[in-house]
């Protein structure tokens, strides 16, 4: 979808060495995972990822790996971080898929690259604590996830403030939305802040939501 529009080289750095401190940081958060994975309190009983996990994987770093250090993250490398995850994966996908999604498709990758000043003081240094979690929205009633089916807009309330026109009930996402203002309508991201999402293990029996 971005063929024309971004160089595919950009696609192909080659990662230079991991720092200790990124080391430091994948090595407790795997230890998080492995010490509950073990011990079987992973998810609470409701079978969600429990607040527990959640927290202490915030203490050890894992939710701001991708984030710059000057904000509170680690500063990880993409190519590091993604070798990382599926290592997290071999023990919960689901808690490896938190921080994809968390990272990538959330607010943190968006923020990081397109933010102002501004709404990267704002907004980064929660989300590496994991104070904020954040998470996408891609679905609508009658959609599922056809992107050039959805009807949420990105509207331009006073020439510089972005509204969505539908109702939002994420704590800390990216929704994909039809562009008003382009002649072709095309997927675009809003940061937007609200509730708090469940995390689900379908791993374990549960769902995702």
């Amino acid at each position: 979808m971005w063929e024309r529009r971004v160089p595919i080289e950009l696609f192909g750095r080659p990662a230079g060495p991991c720092s200790k401190d990124v080391e430091s940081v994948m090595r407790e958060s795997l230890n998080v995972v492995r010490r509950h994975c073990s011990s079987g309190t992973l998810l609470d009983g409701e079978r969600k990822i429990s607040a527990t996990v959640l927290n202490e994987l915030g203490g050890a770093g894992y939710w701001g790996l991708l984030v710059a250090t000057e904000y509170g993250g680690s500063g990880a490398e993409f190519t590091h971080f993604a070798q990382f995850l599926t290592r997290v994966a071999m023990f919960d996908p689901t808690v490896a898929g938190l921080a994809s999604v968390h990272g990538c498709f959330g607010a943190v990758d968006p923020v990081r690259t397109f933010g102002t000043p501004e709404q990267k003081t704002r907004f980064l240094p929660r989300l590496a604590s994991g104070q904020r979690l954040s998470a996408f929205a891609l679905t609508e009633p009658c959609v599922g996830s056809d992107l050039t089916a959805l009807r949420t807009q990105a509207v331009r309330a006073d020439g510089s403030i972005c509204c969505l026109s539908g109702p939002v009930r994420l704590q800390c996402f990216t929704a994909f939305t039809c562009d008003e203002w382009n002649d072709f309508p095309q997927s675009v991201g809003v940061v937007h802040e609200s509730a708090v999402a469940d995390a689900y293990s379908p791993a374990k029996n549960g769902k995702l939501k």
